[in-house]
């Protein structure tokens, strides 16, 4: 006599050999569904589960909470986005999608334009547990400023961490690791010495920077995003809105061709990161002292030594404008 039986959301007759979700409509077979071991990621994501990771970080913000915190620095920075029509994007066109990322230890040496007498000022930085994305589906630098990210919690992406509505993002093979690891250290490099130090981040003169990555070091993380189209919005800007579908932290980018603005919202205060989350190692200033590479810490303050930080938990408004190429810059790439 034929009896019914249930594994999760798959149920049928003892004596059927193939079971059909009646939420995704995958069929699948029974002997891979009692196979042992781990599940099989074609069986719950189909054509393309072989570009996945094999692990991902849980979402644990509810897609009512990501909209409300989008709103949220909606109304923090009014100027921002002043003349767009976001809300009802955001409460209409925000969707999850788990992002590919990967991992590295960041260490770079920057020098800037010096103040007075000094003819440079160089900057020594390092950032653990450091995450690049993989694609530029979304946007690389508003994925930079989405951190930090905590790896404690990082699991097998299975069939659990995959309920719910929401899109996967392939790594995207025309994305080249070395331009994006070089677009967002340099953001890293200018922003965390004018946060710390005082420096103009467009006085960088030259930089330079070495990205350690971690084996196995790639990542689906959960991202709540909506895009404006710049026909929406005012001046031909777009807007993009970003919110960590971790920690809950909201980000944004505002752009056109004229000027290009980021926002980043606070860090819950009463959020725990663990010791595996990304960590800005406080700028240094350094001097040069002797062949092939011995440099001295610059004593600001006091005489204060650096301190490990975890990335920023404060929020942040930066205006950028893009520079103006000349006619031979054009001409000949200089």
């Amino acid at each position: 006599m034929d009896e019914m039986f249930a594994i999760k959301c798959l149920e049928g007759e003892s004596t059927q050999r193939v079971f059909e979700c009646p939420s995704c409509g995958n069929k699948i077979g029974v002997a891979d569904l009692l196979k042992p071991g781990t599940f099989s990621k074609r069986l719950t994501m189909g054509v393309g589960a072989e570009y996945v990771p094999e692990q991902g970080i849980p979402c644990e913000i509810s897609p009512q909470q990501a909209r409300a915190n989008a709103m949220q620095l909606v109304r923090q920075y009014p100027d921002a986005f002043a003349g767009h029509d976001v809300e009802d994007a955001i409460q209409n066109d925000m969707m999850l999608f788990y992002f590919h990322m990967a991992l590295a230890d960041l260490r770079m040496m920057a020098s800037f334009l010096g103040k007075g007498l000094s003819k440079e000022t160089l900057v020594y930085y390092e950032v653990l547990d450091w995450a690049y994305p993989r694609a530029n589906y979304l946007d690389v630098r508003l994925m930079g400023i989405l951190e930090p990210w905590d790896f404690a919690k990082v699991g097998p992406f299975d069939p659990a961490m995959q309920e719910g509505d929401f899109r996967v993002v392939s790594v995207d093979a025309s994305t080249k690791d070395q331009v994006v690891i070089d677009k967002l250290a340099l953001d890293v490099a200018g922003n965390d010495a004018e946060a710390v130090l005082g420096l103009n981040k467009k006085s960088i003169r030259t930089w330079a920077r070495k990205a350690r990555k971690h084996k196995d070091g790639l990542v689906m993380v959960p991202v709540y995003f909506v895009d404006r189209p710049a026909s929406d919005s005012r001046d031909g800007e777009q807007v993009r809105i970003a919110v960590n579908g971790q920690t809950g932290r909201a980000a944004a980018v505002v752009f056109s061709d004229k000027r290009e603005t980021h926002v980043v919202a606070p860090l819950n205060p009463s959020l725990h990161l663990s010791g595996e989350s990304t960590v800005h190692a406080t700028p240094i200033e350094v001097k040069y002292v002797k062949s092939p590479f011995l440099y001295q810490i610059v004593r600001r303050g006091g005489g204060e030594q650096p301190r490990q930080v975890a990335a920023a938990v404060e929020g942040s408004y930066r205006e950028e404008k893009p520079k103006r190429r000349g006619l031979l810059s054009a001409l000949f790439g200089k």
